[in-house]
């Protein structure tokens, strides 16, 4: 909640087979605004493995900090 305080647009990208179909993905954007009016859906900009290697790459990865485990062999 507060990491959407303020007035900005909220881009929210969506992943998967399911939201390319128009109807499912409206009933999501309706949904999804409903409950984040600020909210923009928007198409990925990668894969599923791009974003994992964005987060791996980036030295502050914010929210998802918590969910990143390094490994070292």
């Amino acid at each position: 909640a507060r990491a959407f305080a303020g007035d900005a647009a909220v881009p929210v990208a969506w992943t998967g087979r399911l939201l390319r179909d128009p109807a499912l993905r409206a009933g999501f954007e309706a949904e999804l605004t409903g409950l984040l009016p600020r909210a923009r859906l928007q198409p990925p900009a990668g894969d599923s493995l791009a974003g994992a290697a964005l987060l791996a790459a980036t030295e502050e990865p914010g929210p998802y900090g918590t969910m990143i485990r390094t490994v070292r062999r």
